[in-house]
């Protein structure tokens, strides 16, 4: 595909250009560049980064170069103390990011997939695609995280887990697989509490039993004597 892509840009004369820079600069090293050789890379931050800079440059600078130090440090925490009211003006208005919007709209997805296709491994757990043929496998990544993407339905974050899936490892979202599995073992937690609660029950049974023929039988020997 990259080959084919690159002949159709040297065969033209408007990217021929570009196709020797293409050719130059990024054909030999893709796996420093193209998504599918970055799983689980996280989010892309290059445009926020250059949105950040264009920010700096054209509304704190004026499209000006400064040399001096401490004006550069003066406009830096400017905007630091912009971004933390900004922060604070979000979170009072209880705004929800796009990504955890994106979660719960996840979450509402996998209620449609049967947890009875979910396959338990010594990897994870393995789920069949529902549009391929593929096979998908969840992995717990640490039992707890501190960041603020959770789902609380399914009592897990973000990072608990990790998928084979583009959603999760290119896009970098909970995707229906994982919320699927975290259904999966609370449902599974919720049986193995119900079984420790009835095994209790019949023990408690069994030890008021045995308390209960003792005394009866301390009572029969001491008519006898």
């Amino acid at each position: 595909m990259i080959q084919n892509f690159q002949i159709s840009l040297l065969s033209s004369g408007n990217t021929q250009e570009f196709g020797q820079y293409f050719q130059k600069c990024y054909l030999h090293n893709m796996e420093s560049w193209a998504y599918c050789y970055r799983l689980h890379a996280g989010i892309n931050t290059n445009m926020s980064i250059e949105g950040m800079h264009q920010t700096i440059k054209y509304l704190y600078l004026n499209g000006r170069q400064v040399r001096r130090l401490d004006k550069t440090i003066n406009i830096l925490s400017k905007l630091i103390k912009d971004k933390l009211f900004e922060q604070l003006i979000t979170l009072n208005k209880s705004k929800i990011s796009s990504k955890l919007r994106e979660l719960r709209k996840r979450h509402k997805t996998s209620l449609n997939l049967d947890m009875d296709t979910i396959v338990m491994s010594e990897m994870g757990w393995e789920i069949p695609s529902s549009s391929t043929n593929d096979i998908y496998l969840v992995q717990k990544n640490k039992p707890s995280c501190d960041c603020q993407l959770v789902c609380d339905l399914c009592e897990s974050c973000l990072h608990s887990y990790s998928c084979t899936c583009l959603d999760n490892s290119i896009r970098w979202n909970m995707c229906k697989h994982i919320h699927l599995v975290c259904q999966f073992m609370k449902g599974h937690q919720i049986q193995d509490t119900n079984a420790d609660e009835e095994h209790i029950i019949n023990t408690d049974e069994v030890k008021i039993k045995q308390a209960t023929e003792q005394a009866k039988f301390v009572e029969f020997v001491s008519l006898v004597i």
